[in-house]
């Protein structure tokens, strides 16, 4: 039997068209009212302005997202088994892929991709690193560790919910161990035959932008000879792409001196001489400028930068 949620949300007239589309998120512009005095993290029925059962979702009364999206279907109740499910089935789908196969660093979990909003689930080797970057899921912290514990042979889970997303959730920033064994200061992963050593505890993200790693394997193809210009290189992963595809020189920029000595060991790790990189702790931009000024050019530039602009209001 299903639980009967007495917390709503009811949409304004014609409101109702993206959820129908199954889009994850009801900003707030889009919501009437809503009954039941739901706590943040609450799971609500969301319902169209006529009345019509759309949806079930978390609640988040600051943000802009006033509700991400558990399910559109009605019979399907939302509860730590349902949860849980969600975790190990998103594992699962990586296991089917044959990723594990080629690298042991990957995404796990993505969020609304994955049916579970605003979590973030990020395996290094032996070791998982998770963000709560909604209340939907903050609400279910000890029901996700728990099946992230109880899968894969992991030595540890990290928390790394050390960002600035979570204020516009109204939650604090949060990090440290959450279950298992603490994480030593590196990490080494593999992608093929390239390795990298990662900081989890300290570094950009979850310590490593696994999402470029289909982008760093183009790089190394497409690459060939000649210098190359690695603009906001952080740890070295295109540099060291770049260096495997037989590059003479690379010269790598990034404002961080920190991620520069992780580059530079990255660099070594996978048997390239250090001095065939020249890494610079300076601005981008004005890198850029001075090379224009000098007349440098290069045989191939690879720009990964930051966002510039967290939302509409920042541009």
């Amino acid at each position: 039997m299903l639980t009967a949620y007495m917390k709503k949300v009811r949409l304004k007239p014609r409101r109702e068209k993206a959820i129908l589309r199954h889009h994850p998120w009801i900003f707030s512009g889009a919501v009437e009212n809503v009954t039941g005095n739901p706590d943040p993290g609450d799971v609500v029925e969301v319902h169209a302005a006529d009345g019509r059962w759309l949806a079930r979702g978390a609640y988040s009364p600051k943000s802009q997202i006033r509700v991400r999206i558990w399910t559109w279907n009605q019979e399907e109740e939302v509860n730590a088994g349902f949860i849980q499910e969600r975790v190990l089935l998103s594992i699962a789908a990586r296991d089917e892929m044959g990723i594990p196969k080629s690298t042991n660093a990957y995404r796990e979990v993505h969020g609304e991709s994955d049916g579970i909003p605003g979590l973030i689930v990020d395996r290094y080797g032996d070791y998982r690193v998770v963000q709560f970057l909604s209340f939907g899921v903050e609400r279910w912290k000890d029901e996700i560790v728990e099946a992230l514990s109880s899968h894969g042979g992991c030595l540890g889970i990290y928390e790394r919910s050390d960002v600035d997303v979570r204020a516009l959730e109204g939650l604090e920033q949060r990090s440290g161990m959450l279950v298992g064994e603490e994480p030593p200061k590196r990490i080494q992963i593999h992608e093929g035959e390239r390795r990298y050593l990662v900081d989890v505890r300290n570094g950009q993200k979850t310590g490593f932008f696994l999402d470029q790693r289909e982008n760093r394997g183009v790089a190394a193809n497409w690459i060939r000879g000649g210098e190359v210009l690695d603009c906001f290189c952080y740890s070295g992963g295109f540099t060291v792409a770049a260096l495997g595809a037989g590059v003479e020189r690379v010269t790598a920029v990034d404002q961080s001196k920190t991620a520069l000595v992780l580059a530079e060991e990255n660099v070594r790790l996978n048997g390239f001489p250090a001095e065939e990189v020249e890494f610079l702790a300076e601005d981008v931009f004005q890198s850029l400028r001075k090379f224009r000024d000098q007349g440098r050019s290069f045989d191939a530039v690879i720009l990964d930068p930051p966002k510039f602009a967290a939302t509409s209001a920042q541009v």
